[in-house]
């Protein structure tokens, strides 16, 4: 979610790349996952089509080549070359495998939206 609408705040004037601390089963498709359909519905009701995104499993290169880091993953599951890098930003948001239910997801998109905005304002982006 963070990734799509940030790119959608700075109008893709950045790379961004979204990955996950702990991924479980193979890289595929959000529309393949039963758990991601109601973040696919609250996406679109933003304009935005993440059906098609594929989750990515963060490597060590990846923090390497960084700027900077938003982490929302469980702190028990980063890792510690990530904990370590003071490109790193924590925010507490749940996960949405947590409430895979639209309103759920609607409000954990709300916050991350609001995230992002503030991250945007802040940076002058």
């Amino acid at each position: 979610m963070a990734e799509y609408l940030f790119n959608t705040l700075t109008e893709g004037k950045y790379a961004v790349q979204s990955a996950g601390t702990k991924l479980s089963g193979p890289e595929q498709p959000l529309r393949e996952l039963s758990l991601a359909e109601s973040v696919i519905l609250c996406m679109k009701e933003e304009g935005l089509d993440v059906s098609e995104h594929k989750r990515t499993q963060l490597r060590p290169e990846m923090v390497e080549h960084a700027d900077k880091i938003i982490v929302m993953a469980e702190p028990e599951t980063i890792p510690r070359y990530l904990s370590q890098s003071n490109k790193m930003t924590y925010w507490n948001v749940p996960d949405v495998g947590v409430s895979p239910t639209l309103e759920g997801d609607r409000n954990i998109r709300d916050q991350i939206k609001s995230l992002v905005q503030d991250l945007v304002k802040m940076n002058s982006l």
